[in-house]
């Protein structure tokens, strides 16, 4: 028996995912036989009570309601009260927003199919939102999408129209907005300052969203002085020369961020030595140890792939020692 009616529920239910116009007209009983008593109308609000019934002197167990959407389906049974056979929708499918897609059946055998359209109820519960990527870079053209998907009690998506604010440096816009196709976005643009963006959305019936924010990067660095520091010029294999860049900024001023990696190169002939530095406030500093041999060498910095530098000349020369000197002192 169960093995019965799981093959004639699936066969059922393949039926159901075809058109509507291609299903079995099938009828267990005649249309005079039954008459409703309790049926829905073709819209409700999720949340509300379904219930069907109807009125007949056919043996009640015969009849059972099979219920569908895009979650979930089962068989419900009916129940007998006097003459009438009635049907309880559970809550698991009546606070689903969509179609609910019911048939009747008498003996396994259709009786009438229809569906309902439940819509998601209006009192808005909580809003989700999504605010990417979180970093975009100062200009006037890049930005972050701002999306927002308002919710019911029930977790239906919910149309309603609402408020987005923009918070930057003080200073608040705001932009009106209604869900489409189950949220509501918004491109929420760069400034040329670095900074962050505070962006929230607030419902026509008084919900807010979480806070969220877009921090503004410096966009990408401009050509920069590199500058060099040392003890003495001594050509002595010992000693510590520092180069050091000037504040390096993008094109709208901003300072460059911390941690950008500048590339000193140093040349001489064949000869050539590198050294790198992270930036900390716009400035990186490289170091190298003192050459060998009296050398000079050509020096030039680069933000790879987009910034260079002047070129310095560091000479080295040899250490010299005073003989006479030191026979004096002897």
């Amino acid at each position: 028996m169960y093995l019965k009616k799981t093959t004639y529920l699936i066969t059922l239910l393949i039926l159901l995912s075809c058109k509507e116009e291609k299903l079995p007209k099938k009828r267990g009983i005649q249309p005079n036989e039954y008459k409703w008593t309790t049926k829905p109308n073709k819209e409700t609000t999720a949340g509300d009570t379904i219930r069907f019934g109807i009125k007949t002197e056919l043996p009640y167990k015969n009849f059972s309601l099979l219920l569908s959407n895009d979650y979930n389906h089962t068989i419900i049974e009916g129940r007998k009260n006097s003459n009438n056979v009635t049907f309880s929708i559970p809550k698991t499918f009546t606070k689903i927003a969509g179609y609910l897609n019911y048939t009747l059946l008498y003996n396994n055998d259709l009786i009438e199919n229809n569906k309902i359209y439940i819509n998601s109820n209006p009192t808005t519960n909580l809003v989700e939102t999504y605010c990417g990527p979180a970093f975009i870079v100062a200009s006037k053209s890049d930005y972050a999408m701002m999306v927002n998907i308002p919710m019911d009690h029930y977790d239906n998506p919910n149309m309603i129209g609402m408020t987005i604010v923009e918070t930057y440096l003080n200073e608040k816009s705001y932009t009106r907005s209604n869900t489409r196709e189950l949220l509501a976005h918004k491109k929420v643009y760069s400034e040329i300052k670095s900074g962050k963006k505070f962006i929230q959305c607030f419902t026509d019936d008084g919900i807010k969203s979480k806070l969220r924010e877009a921090a503004i990067l410096a966009n990408n660095a401009v050509d920069f002085e590199i500058f060099y520091d040392r003890h003495n010029n001594l050509a002595d294999y010992n000693e510590i020369t520092t180069l050091y860049t000037s504040i390096i900024r993008d094109q709208y001023d901003n300072v460059i961020e911390n941690g950008t990696i500048v590339s000193f190169y140093l040349t001489h002939n064949n000869i050539h030595r590198k050294a790198f530095g992270k930036t900390n406030n716009g400035i990186a500093h490289g170091l190298f140890i003192h050459p060998k041999e009296k050398i000079e060498f050509s020096v030039k910095a680069y933000v790879e792939n987009f910034a260079e530098s002047n070129v310095l000349k560091i000479n080295y020369n040899p250490l010299t020692i005073d003989h006479e000197k030191i026979h004096t002192d002897r």
